[in-house]
């Protein structure tokens, strides 16, 4: 669904057009400041230029594609954007972020961390219009440069507003700014047998699919090619993992590991009959269940309060 957001301006100097929206920024304390910080291991926020303008949108990402064009009329210009805030997390991507030309950064609970940069002794184009897109899989990020992957990396983003940070001294113009938004997945790990299906069709997939996920069963992602690399990018591309690891499954088990790996949001549900876990759990949202109908109620209600946790609602 291709939508074009409204925007309103937080803070700083721009001009929210129709057709364009235009930044102008004059020089400040912060100028000579800024300049050394381009150079340095800065993360996702680096010293502030000599102004800046934070705009938000009306438009909600979670996942998909982000597309549009920018204008520079220097190079030293910061046009950032920023997914999935939250108070003090949020994953920015853009030009003139991260330290480089070009970056991809995250802030977690106020901690910031450098995932990709690219543009060593490089300057993005000045002058000129060019295109931007960026691209959302589950947790995965890629980032365009008049069709030029520039960066990628893994990463968690929550449902939120998207917004806009502009820096520096000199005009960053944007045009034809438009969001196409996807599903988010939730990719389904278990035993294929009677006993989990029920728990699959009965529980996890109605339940998810009251969150907006489209919900996918690792027996419905095979193609020609070769099984693990099926179920590793499902893995990569979904946007949250929900495993039964009652049974002991080495499959199971597996597909957690790697989820676990890139960092993916991961709920784990276990029969409360189980008498021990096989591995170290604590890193993840675990969820026991009772295997009676009672226990179905229950099962549901939980499940209910870690997809709103995740989803930031």
């Amino acid at each position: 669904m291709k939508q074009k957001p409204n925007w309103l301006a937080i803070t700083g100097p721009v001009e929210i057009a129709d057709a364009v929206i235009t930044y102008v920024g004059k020089e400040s304390k912060y100028s000579e400041m800024a300049k050394t910080a381009k150079g340095s291991k800065a993360a996702a926020e680096d010293t502030p230029p000599a102004t800046e303008s934070l705009i938000r949108s009306d438009a909600y990402f979670e996942s998909g594609d982000i597309v549009g064009e920018f204008r520079l009329s220097s190079a030293d210009l910061l046009l950032r954007f920023r997914l999935g805030s939250s108070g003090d997390s949020r994953t920015t991507v853009g030009i003139n972020a991260a330290g480089k030309t070009y970056g991809l950064g995250a802030l977690a609970r106020g901690q910031g961390k450098t995932i990709s940069t690219a543009g060593e002794g490089t300057e993005p184009p000045v002058n000129e219009w060019g295109k931007f897109r960026i691209r959302v899989r589950g947790s995965h990020l890629e980032f365009f440069i008049n069709d030029i992957r520039v960066v990628d990396g893994n990463v968690s983003i929550q449902r939120a507003q998207l917004e806009v940070l502009f820096g520096g001294v000199g005009k960053v113009e944007l045009r034809n700014f438009y969001i196409e938004s996807i599903r988010p997945v939730a990719f389904v790990v278990m035993q294929f047998s009677a006993e989990y299906t029920a728990l699959y069709k009965d529980v996890i997939a109605p339940v998810c699919e009251e969150f907006g996920y489209q919900v996918i069963r690792g027996d419905n992602v095979y193609t020609n090619g070769l099984i693990i690399d099926d179920i590793t990018r499902s893995i990569r591309d979904c946007s949250i993992v929900i495993a039964d690891i009652t049974p002991n499954n080495a499959n199971v088990y597996y597909e957690i590991g790697f989820a676990h790996g890139i960092g993916k949001q991961t709920i784990l549900l276990s029969d409360r009959n189980r008498e021990k876990l096989p591995f170290d759990i604590s890193g993840f949202r675990l969820l026991f269940y009772d295997n009676t109908i009672g226990g179905k109620a229950a099962v549901e209600e939980a499940l209910r309060k870690h997809l709103d946790a995740i989803r930031g609602a």
